[in-house]
């Protein structure tokens, strides 16, 4: 997990290990460390937007293109514990 100050820059795991509670303990470590995070994700990225939803993460934001101006749809999340 690439962790900023409390923006969640990416996680990472290998897909033989995805499904394994590996990317929720991720997110719980750092929640832990930094009592709430923020994120950025794509939101054709359905199956990740899923995730942080079951994790508890609340859209703040929404926009039309990524943050270098490309027609790609992102989302803000936040999660506080």
């Amino acid at each position: 997990m690439g962790l900023m100050n409390n923006f969640v820059g990416g996680i990472f795991v290998s897909p033989e290990a995805q499904g394994k509670g590996i990317g929720q303990a991720l997110i719980a470590y750092g929640l832990e460390l930094k009592g709430g995070l923020n994120l950025d994700v794509y939101a054709l990225n359905t199956r990740t937007c899923e995730f942080y939803k079951r994790l508890g993460f609340v859209e703040t934001d929404r926009r039309s293109t990524d943050k270098e101006g490309l027609p790609f749809e992102e989302i803000s999340m936040y999660l506080s514990n």
